[in-house]
């Protein structure tokens, strides 16, 4: 059984915005923990999976006046041609400071690595919205069950070439204790070392322990496999007559990745999903970010458009 008093997020991890990881393609962790995604390979051109994940680039404002903002990785799946599908407490951890939209990238690409001298494609979100009833990890929600960790961003400017939105897996099919699912994301694949982060893995084989109240599903990552830093927000898959079918989204776990993972169940939030699209569509190209002190949707659109203004670009996010 999972004490989820002891869970953390599949917190993402913190860059110095001074290597620029975006600006040159080259970066170094801030402070990493000695995580990793455990027991993935890095995934290939044309996989179903590559093709509709994505890694997602955010800065945090400086905690003191003249300190260097700090960029964060987590992922992410697509759900239409500009909507993303990724955790809550990628975009607001804390939902009284939640990231800007301005300050986020989506990378369209299987790996921006030290040696990248050439940038994949780049998204800026225009928005995003978190489900009703997500309090933020720095309010305790990674403890308990159905947190409602997850949050959908939008953006303009389609999809590159070789991306489309995952097939989701029917609200009808359960997920059940006993499966073998598969798991994705650019988490660093080495927890000692901290090398690897910012290349898409994936991981197969992953067992179904149990779940976690309504909403949530716990993994078994005791045989070495499953998720970790900088996977949050990434997807979960099941194998249907060998189509990879989403249906969940990376949430938290054990401090050192080696006990379990937690995932959101997308089929849970369908409502909110459909919801939320069409309130982001509707405003596009005008949100900063959405804050949700209240648990409304419209209540979190409104607080978008008194949000702080856009905080200037850094040569980190250059295009």
């Amino acid at each position: 059984m999972i004490d989820s008093k002891n869970a953390a997020p599949r917190r993402e991890i913190l860059w110095s915005a001074a290597a620029a990881m975006l600006a040159l393609g080259a970066f170094t962790p801030a402070s990493a923990q000695k995580l990793n995604i455990i027991g993935g390979n890095p995934a290939q051109a044309g996989d179903a999976i590559a093709s509709s994940t994505v890694l997602i680039v955010g800065e945090l404002a400086p905690a003191t006046a003249g300190g260097q903002p700090q960029q964060y990785i987590c992922t992410g799946s697509l759900l239409a041609d500009d909507t993303v599908v990724t955790a809550a407490h990628c975009v607001a951890e804390d939902i009284n400071s939640p990231v800007n939209a301005a300050n986020m990238r989506l990378v369209f690409g299987l790996a921006v690595t030290p040696t990248t001298t050439t940038l994949p494609p780049l998204r800026t979100p225009t928005g995003y919205l978190y489900a009703p009833g997500w309090q933020g990890a720095a309010n305790g929600a990674e403890s308990g069950s159905d947190t409602h960790d997850i949050a959908i961003l939008h953006f303009d400017g389609g999809l590159p070439a070789g991306y489309a939105p995952a097939t989701l897996l029917p609200s009808s099919d359960p997920i059940t204790p006993g499966m073998s699912v598969t798991l994705a994301g650019y988490g660093v694949d080495n927890g000692v070392k901290d090398t690897g982060a910012g290349t898409l893995r994936i991981v197969n084989n992953v067992p179904v322990e149990q779940m976690l109240g309504q909403t949530e599903v716990v993994m078994d990552q005791t045989g070495g496999v499953g998720s970790c830093s900088g996977d949050s927000g990434g997807p979960a898959f099941l194998k249907v007559n060998g189509q990879e079918l989403l249906w969940g989204v990376t949430s938290r776990g054990d401090q050192t990745c080696a006990q379990v993972g937690i995932y959101t169940m997308i089929s849970a939030y369908t409502d909110f999903i459909s919801r939320a699209e069409q309130s982001l569509r509707s405003q596009s190209g005008s949100l900063q970010f959405a804050s949700a002190k209240s648990s409304g949707l419209e209540s979190q659109r409104l607080a978008a458009s008194r949000a702080l203004s856009a905080a200037p670009k850094t040569a980190a996010f250059a295009e």
